[in-house]
């Protein structure tokens, strides 16, 4: 499924087959092993039960950061944004 998502937005199979290898060794993953996994949608199921649970708690953007399991910041933040989540947590009363 998701390596048809791929296909579907106009890559073909052996490109994206391609990308999975080049994507995957350019981060020192095996990307024989990165290409089998996507092809065969070996993890389709995790990666969808995952979405299904991003999207009951209200995560809608990428990227999404959760802090202390309280806040949820959502989308490319400045640092200052990031810093003042961090900044609010600390001077929470622990619970």
């Amino acid at each position: 499924m998701h390596s048809s998502r791929l296909t579907g937005r106009g890559l073909e199979s052996s490109r994206t087959s391609t990308i999975s290898s080049a994507s995957g060794e350019g981060v020192g993953l095996d990307g024989a092993a990165l290409r089998e996994a996507v092809e065969s949608s070996r993890y389709d199921e995790v990666i969808d039960e995952n979405r299904r649970m991003a999207s009951a708690a209200g995560i809608d953007a990428i990227p999404a950061h959760v802090f202390a399991r309280r806040f949820l910041v959502l989308g490319a933040q400045p640092y200052d944004v990031l810093k003042q989540v961090v900044e609010r947590i600390g001077a929470m009363p622990d619970q």
